[in-house]
């Protein structure tokens, strides 16, 4: 019985030690994602909508507020087979544009149906009204 206690509480650290780290890892998950992205970005020629900081994390995505802009975005990815492909809502009151994040995404992108797209779209607009 002693030796289960042990093991218990073994694995009770571990898992405690994963979360704090998982917790008070979140600003530096941001920030190197928000720099990911803002490279991508500028090499798609969208030097002008980069991203500032993190508003809040939903079921589709993270969301950010868009510099010089009253824009937000949405990074998010699409499931393909498995894989996930990174995409970027602009959202600009109801009006939202989809984007795919680097060249596999590209590809990937233009072989999807439009009503598969539609899907996520729906969902980012059930989360601004949700959100207002």
């Amino acid at each position: 019985m002693k030796n289960i206690g042990i093991i218990a509480a073994w694995i009770a650290s571990v898992l405690l030690v994963g979360w704090f780290l998982f917790f008070f890892t979140q600003p530096v998950r941001n920030e190197i994602l928000r720099r990911s992205i803002n490279r991508l970005l500028i090499e798609n020629g969208e030097s002008g909508r980069l991203l500032v900081f993190p508003t809040r994390v939903s079921a589709t995505g993270v969301w950010w507020t868009v510099s010089d802009t009253d824009e937000r975005a949405v990074m998010f990815a699409i499931m393909d087979g498995g894989v996930p492909v990174p995409c970027i809502a602009f959202v600009n009151g109801a009006d939202i544009e989809v984007k795919p994040l680097n060249n596999y995404a590209k590809t990937v992108y233009k072989r999807l149906s439009k009503g598969f797209i539609d899907i996520y779209i729906r969902r980012i607009e059930k989360e601004i009204k949700d959100k207002t």
